[in-house]
């Protein structure tokens, strides 16, 4: 996957491209050499003179990387969001369903989600034991587990019942064979 974006730095043209372990390199456009950039001191700088802030992405910094340091430093933002600032700050371009892929997956336990689709970092907070206690503001919602007590059995459950459901059928039909 290749992104094409100017330089945050110097304006040129530049391809950030994927690599396999999911960080984004930055190439000149339309060859394999590696982006380096001559005039980053020089661009910082804004018409009044000033040196602009700017956060530079590292070779080695993948989405993710970005993503957790969004929600680290700005908590409580949507995916949407979280996808502007990565755009807008880092000059990385990610769409929400990319910066949920990286949530919901790769950064599991990292960081969590309350009922509001806020993401915040860390794992989620420990609900009260009491059903009469509120739930505190920005709270995850509950999750329902199933018996085993661990979330999304309900899924595993289902399929082993379809495949104890399969395996006395085959014993019906084998032992049906047997009395012929």
């Amino acid at each position: 996957m290749s992104l094409k974006v100017p330089c945050k730095y110097c304006g040129k043209e530049i391809s950030l491209r994927k690599m396999p372990n999911g960080q984004f390199v930055p190439f000149d456009k339309g060859t394999n050499t590696q982006h380096r950039c001559q005039d980053q001191q020089e661009s910082s700088t804004t018409k009044s003179g000033s040196a602009k802030p700017h956060v530079h992405v590292d070779a080695g910094t993948s989405v993710g990387d970005l993503v957790f340091r969004v929600v680290s430093e700005s908590p409580g933002m949507k995916a949407k969001s979280i996808a502007s600032t990565i755009s807008k700050k880092y000059g990385v371009n990610v769409d929400r369903s990319e910066v949920n892929r990286w949530l919901y997956h790769d950064l599991k336990g990292k960081v969590y989600q309350n009922g509001s689709y806020q993401w915040f970092p860390g794992g989620a907070p420990q609900r009260p034991s009491s059903a009469g206690q509120s739930q505190p503001q920005g709270a995850p919602p509950e999750v329902r587990t199933g018996p085993t007590g661990t979330a999304g059995s309900g899924v595993q459950q289902s399929s082993n019942k379809l495949l104890w459901a399969i395996i006395v059928l085959l014993v019906i039909v084998v032992l049906i064979l047997l009395r012929r």
